[in-house]
């Protein structure tokens, strides 16, 4: 819950902002799971990562979609594999599905665990772009 109250905070910070910036606004971070890799959340790193290794053949998906919230309503942007991104905070959906929230090129918003990695990766076997 820590986490969810700290992104209200993170989330409405615009490059605007900066000049009202002070180093004393710090925000409490949790080590959190998410897939098989842990991250600080908020302020923690990822990458974007399509790759799905168990496919026949093995596929990359080289175009993710960041929401607007973690049902997947509205696309906010298209994030690319092996793109940087700062974790905000996380959700868990009412079906268990876990979702991070990001920052992007200046966008925010949400994408699913299974596409974050915590490092840069090659693409694996066919790359669909679509």
């Amino acid at each position: 819950m820590l986490a969810y109250v700290a992104l209200t905070v993170v989330s409405h910070y615009r490059e605007s902002d900066k000049a009202t910036y002070t180093p004393s606004m710090t925000f409490e971070t949790t080590l959190v799971r998410l897939g098989s890799n842990r991250y600080e959340i908020p302020g923690g790193i990822a990458f974007i990562d399509g790759r799905d290794p168990g496919a026949r053949p093995p596929t990359t998906l080289m175009r993710i979609p960041l929401w607007d919230n973690p049902s997947e309503i509205m696309e906010v942007t298209i994030m690319h594999h092996g793109d940087r991104v700062e974790l905000l905070a996380y959700q868990e959906t009412s079906g268990g599905e876990r979702y991070a929230k990001v920052r992007y090129k200046g966008y925010s918003g949400w994408v699913s665990e299974r596409y974050l990695d915590t490092q840069s990766s090659k693409s694996i076997g066919k790359e669909i772009d679509e």
